[in-house]
């Protein structure tokens, strides 16, 4: 067998692969999407796991993605929690931020090493929003994607958005992907958006990674 025919043959199966996965591609309601977010969430309410969460940013579509920070989040439910955060961006190379919070008691590193104690508080959602977008959302269930998993479901939502900013109407769209496993679980999430309304961060990407460890350990730190 020539090397032209088998790369023929190797070709055609991969072409195969690729319309499949596109046969699977389906438009789904609303309510589908949400239960299935709620499902993938749901695993994470009693469990050990981290999130490694990374955000890129670029200035227009034909630009490559630039890391703009790197996040650890480990988490044993209901109330311990590990966030460390590095901004990229600055050149960091190690996390610069680290808060812990152990029930309703905050633990935050400062620049020198000591560590400051504070009170747990709930952020409060705004109550003005001088945007006040019309979205229109889109849903889809994607098929299966063995780049993350050999059994990852892939849904993703599309919303596109338009509002007025100094009497100026400002549009954005905001492409969420969320990948789960065969039980629904949540396995990677990924949020890319771009807006006219923030010039700074106009096109923006994060990528969430959850991995589930029985071995994670959230103590007070030793002042």
């Amino acid at each position: 067998m020539t090397v032209t025919r088998i790369y023929l043959i190797t070709l055609f199966f991969l072409l195969l692969g690729v319309g499949v996965a596109r046969s699977q591609e389906r438009s789904i309601s609303e309510a589908e999407y949400n239960a299935a977010n709620a499902k993938a969430y749901a695993v994470l309410q009693n469990a050990k796991f981290r999130e490694t969460r990374k955000v890129d940013t670029r200035d227009s579509a034909d630009l490559p993605w630039k890391p703009y920070s790197f996040t650890v989040d480990e988490h044993i439910k209901p109330d311990r929690s590990r966030t460390q955060i590095t901004i990229l961006d600055r050149g960091q190379t190690e996390p610069q931020t680290d808060l812990i919070r152990i029930g309703e008691t905050v633990y935050i590193k400062r620049p020198d090493g000591n560590w400051v104690e504070d009170r747990y508080r709930v952020a409060e959602a705004g109550t003005n929003n001088p945007y006040a977008p019309r979205t229109i959302n889109e849903y889809k269930h994607l098929g299966y994607d063995s780049n993350v998993s050999s059994e990852a479901t892939l849904f993703q939502k599309i919303s596109r958005s338009e509002g007025v900013i100094e009497n100026k109407t400002v549009k954005s769209v905001s492409v969420e992907r969320l990948w789960v496993d065969k039980n629904g679980g949540i396995l990677k999430r990924e949020n890319e958006s771009s807006s006219e309304a923030i010039k700074s961060l106009r096109f923006m990407r994060s990528t969430s990674i959850y991995e589930f460890d029985p071995n994670i350990k959230i103590e007070a730190p030793i002042k």
